[in-house]
């Protein structure tokens, strides 16, 4: 286990972005699959920061069914995002997706007029899962610290990094601006924050989840039993190929 103890750095914000803007993105990305009425009443109050029984009231329809097409909704754009989509974290994945994409067709702009044939990467086998990470395209300094981060991961192969300090000091920013730049040297990517204190029977259950591509729906109940299932039960990944931060 290493730990680096951050100076000041990071600067990050989100450009204004509305529910429509929104379900545009999801039009375009979905490609031919469309939102039915109940899904894109979900996700429109969702977007909101509304509850599933508000919605539920707001709708006249019954909980259960507003709870089940929910479910639906957000694995359907984990599958089309390519990260675990909720309702608590679906501004930022929206927000993050528009910002990459931006950035990414400016880059191909101007690699097309210097390089007309040019190879890319691809990274359609990596299954990732921002949760709420924040915004770092506008991210400065900190370039030794991301060299030492990354030295530490990808080439001592630590499995433990820890960053500590006060509050404001750009912790958060870094890990993302490292997550962002590490994560093709592995096969997974989870980001979580602890910001808000989740138990760790949360965050464990969130964790099977993600490992099992939403496979796993039907988690063990307790804590226990959530801790006694091998990685074998829900991944193919091994843990050297999961990036968590």
């Amino acid at each position: 286990m290493k730990s680096l103890p951050p100076n000041t750095g990071g600067l990050s914000f989100w450009e204004p972005m509305t529910v429509e803007d929104a379900l545009l993105i999801v039009e375009k990305v979905l490609e031919q699959e469309r939102l039915n009425k109940v899904q894109e009443i979900v996700f429109r109050q969702a977007w909101e920061g509304r509850s599933y029984q508000e919605i539920a009231e707001s709708s006249s329809y019954d909980l259960g069914y507003i709870r089940d097409a929910g479910s639906k909704l957000w694995q359907l754009l984990s599958r089309a995002f390519g990260e675990k989509v909720s309702k608590n974290n679906l501004q930022s994945v929206l927000k993050r997706y528009s910002r990459t994409v931006l950035v990414s067709e400016s880059q191909q702009v101007q690699s097309v007029a210097s390089h007309p044939i040019t190879t890319l990467k691809s990274s359609t086998n990596q299954y990732q899962d921002w949760g709420d990470a924040v915004d770092v395209s506008v991210f400065y300094d900190r370039i030794e610290d991301l060299a030492t981060l990354k030295r530490w991961i990808v080439e001592e192969r630590c499995r433990v990094v820890t960053l500590f300090g006060m509050g404001g000091m750009g912790k958060t920013a870094l890990s993302v601006k490292l997550a962002q730049q590490i994560q093709g040297e592995f096969k997974d990517l989870i980001w979580r924050s602890l910001l808000h204190a989740p138990s760790l029977e949360d965050l464990l259950g969130d964790l099977i989840e993600f490992l099992s591509q939403q496979q796993v729906t039907d988690l063990p109940k307790t804590l226990d039993e959530k801790c006694k299932l091998t990685p074998g039960e829900f991944t193919k990944c091994r843990p050297e190929q999961i990036c968590f931060c």
